[in-house]
């Protein structure tokens, strides 16, 4: 829902983003896809300790976030 209203209004009016966050966050977008590119091959499923890995992962991200704005 977020990524289709976000899409519509960047279409109809571009939507700025600050360079600290870009920069930082498209390599954490990166890194997250290929994770998941990685586990998926395995049988197109995730076991139990690849879904841990993913939500300790962004476990860390949110943390780190939450660091940065304190």
């Amino acid at each position: 829902n977020v990524l289709g209203i976000l899409g519509v209004t960047a279409l109809i009016t571009p939507i700025r983003i600050p360079v600290e966050i870009a920069r930082f966050d498209i390599w954490v977008m990166l890194a997250a896809t290929a994770l998941l590119v990685i586990f998926v091959r395995t049988g197109m499923r995730l076991s139990r300790w690849e879904g841990f890995t993913l939500i300790a992962a962004y476990a860390a991200y949110v943390a780190w976030l939450v660091r940065g704005a304190i």
